[in-house]
Formats: structure tokens, C-alpha cells, sequence
């Protein structure tokens, strides 16, 4: 034994011949240890259906544009719809039950459809689509972001402004030679 100590004998391992072994290296990985069987313990409690949010569940639907235009800052600039480029017949957002959504859209004459996925957040007076990075380029040729936030309103309908900064030729005839316009997307959505 390495002391006579009355102290020393309480221990299993004396701690004058283990000076290592304090309380803090026995306490925290026992708290430690017992909270990961916890955390498996509670992970393990599914009850076999998916439990979706109910903002997602009231939000489901497929919703159409009613609006889609650049409308810029400054005044020698009209606002441009940029629905009028697109197959509103085949352009629209499906929000699912699951917090999942698709957009789908296409151009005027032409015979394919684009297809954006990803997963989508609620609250009482927001939605937010965040689409894949796979997703980006396809967003980007309707001046789009990853992430869209949307404003819930009355009726289904959602809404959002977004700031951009466009070449105006490249959305409007008549703009060739125009440098580049600061602005804003708008955007409403009904559902149907």
C-alpha cells in the first residue's frame, strides 16, 4: 500500500499512488457514457409513422404564380414580367405533407420541363423552400436563390421580394448595351 492514511483506505485505488485518477476523470465520462445510452434509448422510441410538422401539413398544396416580374430601382426602367417567359401550364411549386417540395417549370417553346427539389420550412407568417445545390444552375436562369422566403398571406397565398441585380437584355428586348439593373423579384403564388 502506498500510504497509511485513514483517507486512503476509502478508496479502491489509494489516490497518493494514482495521483491521476480524480473525481473529474471518474464523474465525466460515467455523465457522459450515460447520456449517450439516453440519447440512444429516445432515439430508438419511433412510433413507425413520420411525425411532419403541422405548418407543413396546413401548407401542402400545389401553388401557380400569379406574379413573376423584375421590377427596377431606377425609374427609366418598366417593370418586366418574367411569366411571360415561362409555360405557365406547366410552371408551378408543390409543397408536400412531408416538409418536401418540387418546382417545376419551363420556358415558352420549349419541350423541357425543369425540375427543382428540396425541403421546405413553416411558420405562422413564413415559408422557406431551400432547394438543392444540385438545383442552383436550374434556379439561376429565372434569377432565383437556393433559398426563396416567401411571406404566408390570406387565402394560400405566398409572396416575397427579392433583390437583384439583372442585365437588362438578357430579360427584355430593347435593353441591348444596357448595363446591368439593381432591383427587386417579385413574387406571389396561389395556391390552387
Amino acid at each position: 500500500m502506498c500510504g497509511t492514511r485513514e483517507a486512503d483506505r476509502l478508496f479502491v485505488v489509494p489516490p497518493t499512488c494514482y495521483r491521476f485518477i480524480d473525481m473529474t476523470t471518474v464523474r465525466y465520462p460515467t455523465f457522459a457514457a450515460f447520456l449517450f445510452i439516453a440519447t440512444l434509448l429516445v432515439a430508438g422510441c419511433d412510433s413507425g409513422s413520420p411525425n411532419y410538422a403541422a405548418e407543413c401539413l396546413d401548407m401542402a398544396g400545389r401553388y401557380t404564380f400569379e406574379t413573376f416580374e423584375f421590377d427596377p430601382d431606377a425609374p427609366k426602367f418598366d417593370s418586366v414580367s418574367l411569366l411571360d417567359r415561362l409555360d405557365t401550364a406547366r410552371t408551378e411549386v408543390q409543397l408536400l405533407n412531408s416538409c418536401d417540395f418540387s418546382f417545376v417549370y419551363a420556358f415558352e417553346n420549349t419541350a423541357q420541363d425543369a425540375l427543382i427539389t428540396g425541403r421546405y420550412t413553416a411558420s405562422s407568417t413564413m415559408v422557406r423552400l431551400d432547394a438543392r445545390s444540385e438545383d442552383a444552375t436550374e434556379l439561376s436562369k429565372i434569377y432565383l436563390d437556393r433559398r426563396i422566403l416567401l411571406q404566408r398571406g390570406e387565402g394560400g397565398v405566398l409572396s416575397g421580394d427579392f433583390r437583384k441585380t439583372i442585365i437588362m437584355s438578357d430579360i427584355e428586348e430593347g435593353y441591348e448595351g444596357v448595363g446591368p439593373a439593381d432591383g427587386f423579384i417579385r413574387v406571389r403564388l396561389v395556391r390552387k
